[in-house]
């Protein structure tokens, strides 16, 4: 679904804003330096990630759908494969979480 990669970069960049960490490019484990969407976390989990995610979904729903022409039902549905798709790797004082098919789209800001 189109558009979909960068409205999960927003929720995730939404995430650092309130929880720390940063949205990133990652070329995870067995990815052969192909790159995805990305998020680096100090403290919490991956759970947190999700949980964080399930709830910025819930309160913006009819924006979300508005916004992307697409049901309820099709950002749920994206929001469960983003959801089984979710990988982590260990950062020592920290984790990555990243999504192998998502993109990441640089902002005007990584420019600078």
């Amino acid at each position: 679904m189109p558009h979909l990669d960068k409205m999960f970069q927003e929720i995730l960049q939404d995430v650092c804003f309130n929880n720390g960490g940063s949205v990133d490019n990652y070329s995870g484990r067995g990815m052969f330096g192909k790159g995805c969407l990305s998020i680096s976390v100090r403290y919490g989990s991956e759970f947190d990630v999700i949980s964080h995610i399930i709830d910025y979904v819930s309160e913006n729903i009819n924006t979300i759908c508005q916004q992307l022409g697409y049901t309820t039902q099709d950002i749920w549905t994206a929001v469960a494969n983003m959801i089984r798709d979710t990988r982590t790797d260990s950062l020592g004082k920290g984790i990555v979480v990243y999504w192998p098919d998502l993109s990441y789209h640089k902002n005007e800001e990584d420019e600078d």
